[in-house]
């Protein structure tokens, strides 16, 4: 029996141009490693509804959407019907350490970029990442 070489990460953000960046890089990641990428990106909490969520390999979840911190619901959303891992990112890193504090969110990778740079800084005690 062949094994299902596609990877599934659905991406919750508002900003397009930084969906494109990540799934350009996980796609190169992934494609060395010998594995296929199939990508989808939400704005919207209801979109959950409407996916399998036990079908994603990964949840890629921006804190802020425009000025709001919805970030948070999309997760408390997954949470409720899937253990699927969730890397929780923002450009502001002091929000990511606060929410990252809070203990709300075991379980969860927490991540900080860099706009300008396009670091991607990751983990506990921020381990560095660059694209």
């Amino acid at each position: 029996m062949l094994k299902d070489l596609t990877y599934k990460v659905v991406v919750m953000d508002d900003d397009s141009d930084l969906y494109d960046d990540y799934a350009d890089y996980i796609r190169e990641y992934l494609s060395a490693e010998g594995y296929l990428l199939e990508t989808e990106r939400y704005e919207e909490l209801e979109a959950l509804d409407e996916i399998d969520l036990d079908s994603v390999d990964l949840f890629l979840v921006d804190l802020k959407f425009g000025k709001e911190d919805k970030g948070p619901e999309f997760i408390k959303k997954i949470r409720e019907d899937t253990l699927t891992d969730i890397l929780f990112y923002s450009s502001d890193s002091k929000a990511i350490q606060a929410n990252r504090d809070s203990g709300e969110y075991e379980g969860l990778y927490f991540a900080v970029r860099d706009e300008n740079t396009k670091e991607i800084l990751l983990g506990s005690g921020y381990e560095f990442y660059s694209e």
